[in-house]
């Protein structure tokens, strides 16, 4: 492989500058129009040598392709010591409708038990525990309130 060419460097940068997202082929023919030497240069070597300096300093500048936290807060739950750490949804939910949501739920937690220790039909309490869907909604419409 040949020595880094200035020449080649400078072509394939104005060209990253005004168009990036430029094929690996376009750059690869502006760098040998500009310097004859890198016409049998491995399409590997040219993207190392050229093209991952340049993409690596465009990510710089424009803070990178990492993924970002997202913003999280400390939480510290009633009767609780320790404090969790929550992720920021964006949703907000009233204590009021979390309230309606925890009853529901133990409400039917309740009937499915009781169905099941009652010696009542099981296919019953089966019912109620398949029936998710239907539950489910009935949640959704109680967090909206």
């Amino acid at each position: 492989m040949p020595a880094k060419s200035e020449k080649a460097a400078a072509a394939v940068s104005s060209l990253f500058a005004r168009k990036p997202a430029a094929t690996m082929d376009e750059l690869l023919s502006a760098a040998q129009k500009a310097d004859k030497r890198l016409v049998g240069i491995a399409r590997r070597s040219f993207n190392a040598s050229y093209v991952l300096p340049l993409k690596r300093a465009a990510a710089k500048k424009s803070g990178g392709t990492r993924r970002r936290r997202k913003k999280q807060r400390t939480v510290a739950r009633k009767g609780d010591a320790a404090k969790r750490t929550v992720r920021r949804s964006g949703i907000r939910i009233s204590e009021s409708a979390r309230a309606k949501a925890r009853r529901m739920i133990l409400q039917r937690d309740q009937l499915v038990l009781r169905n099941l220790r009652s010696g009542g039909d099981p296919q019953v309490a089966y019912e109620l525990a398949a029936n998710v869907d239907q539950y489910v909604e009935q949640l959704a419409a109680a967090l909206r309130k």
